[in-house]
C-alpha cells in the first residue's frame, strides 16, 4: 500500500462492489499496465481477490477485514494531515 494509485485502487474497492482492472487504471489514474502490476501486488499482499465471470476478471476487496484495514489507515492519514 505505498504507493498512491494502490491506495486509490483500495479506497475504490471500499464501495463493496467488483470492479474490472480497466475501472481501477482509470481511478487511479494509470495505464492498465502499470493498474496490472497494481493489482499483481494486492493480490500477492491478499488485499483483494480476483473474481473470474467469462473471460472477465472483477477485483474486490478479500474481506471485511481488509476494510477494515484500509478504513484505520485512512483515518490515520486524514488525523496527520490534519496535524500538519
Amino acid at each position: 500500500m505505498a504507493d498512491p494509485s494502490r491506495v486509490k485502487m483500495l479506497c475504490a474497492l471500499m464501495d463493496g462492489r467488483a470492479w474490472t482492472a480497466t475501472e481501477l487504471s482509470a481511478v487511479a489514474d494509470v495505464a492498465a499496465s502499470t493498474a496490472s502490476g497494481h493489482l499483481s501486488r494486492l493480490l500477492d499482499g491478499k488485499l483483494i481477490a480476483c473474481l473470474s465471470q467469462g473471460r472477465h476478471r472483477y477485483y474486490c476487496l478479500s474481506g471485511h477485514d481488509v476494510a477494515e484495514l484500509v478504513e484505520q489507515l485512512m483515518g490515520l492519514s486524514w488525523s496527520r494531515m490534519v496535524q500538519r
